[in-house]
């Protein structure tokens, strides 16, 4: 088992995928690994250094009635923290617990982004056991997260549905290259439950745009799109050309790339 480092932590939600290949699953095996350790009835985690918190909610289960956080715990929890929280909220979501509480929790998940990554890394990668949809491949979205997504602060969560789309899509040709299609498939699984909120939240739509701009030039192999400023701001293509560049995305990764957010941009028009 790999120990969660301090680097990857700083990552959005799809880039873990990415280096990990899986971090968390409610109720389930993971998408991406074999190997788990077994830290309550339903959630099994990827990685070590398990914070006391993460492991009173992990190892607590809800049908018990078991822990589940204050709001006050879920504003000071850090990104492994949020991880374990996301689950046990999609956990009771699946049970159709879709009450005051769960709502509350799930704001307060999004208001930050530790909260808002911790919740799309259990979210947006959950599996149940018997190979069955879960409510991350629900299209539309369940009311309940489509609302707590909108009224999210967008400078938050827009980046990371963006890059949850970006990312996993590329790796879809990453691991078909290696002769993983297993994995592939699970990348492309996480990435179509990514645009299935992304379609459903306009306000991200400039962003899309943007990124999907800055796919296309880069697939064509054109010049850096623009420098300095620009690259800090998720509006701009330049940021997400930059994004390309650091995670070496090549032509047809990003020709892959601008194909799924221009189906965002269709299913939103």
């Amino acid at each position: 088992v790999t120990a969660f480092s301090a680097s990857a932590a700083k990552l959005p939600a799809a880039a873990l995928c990415r280096q990990r290949g899986g971090l968390l699953q409610s109720r389930t095996k993971s998408l991406f690994s074999k190997q788990y350790i077994r830290t309550g009835s339903r959630h099994r985690h990827q990685f070590g250094g398990v914070s006391r918190l993460l492991y009173r909610f992990a190892s607590s289960s809800t049908d018990a009635g078991g822990s589940f956080p204050t709001l006050e715990e879920v504003k000071k929890a850090g990104f492994e923290d949020s991880i374990a929280i996301g689950g046990l909220v999609s956990e009771r979501l699946e049970d159709k617990k879709d009450d005051k509480m769960t709502k509350e929790v799930l704001q307060a998940l999004l208001q930050k982004e530790a909260g808002a990554r911790g919740f799309f890394v259990s979210f947006l990668t959950s599996e149940n056991e018997d190979g069955s949809r879960t409510l991350a491949d629900s299209n539309p979205p369940l009311p309940l997260i489509s609302t707590a997504l909108k009224e999210a602060d967008n400078k938050v969560v827009g980046p990371l549905l963006v890059m949850n789309t970006v990312m996993p899509t590329a790796m879809v040709l990453a691991h078909r290259r290696n002769g993983n299609q297993d994995f592939a498939e699970m990348s492309q699984r996480v990435a179509t439950r990514a645009q299935i909120l992304l379609e459903d939240n306009p306000e991200s739509l400039s962003l899309v745009k943007a990124a999907r701009e800055a796919a296309v030039i880069k697939a064509d192999a054109a010049a850096d799109i623009a420098s300095g400023e620009e690259q800090q701001d998720p509006e701009m293509p330049a940021y997400w050309a930059k994004f390309y560049e650091k995670y070496q995305y090549d032509s047809d990764m990003c020709s892959a790339i601008s194909v799924a957010l221009s189906n965002v941009i269709s299913a939103s028009s």
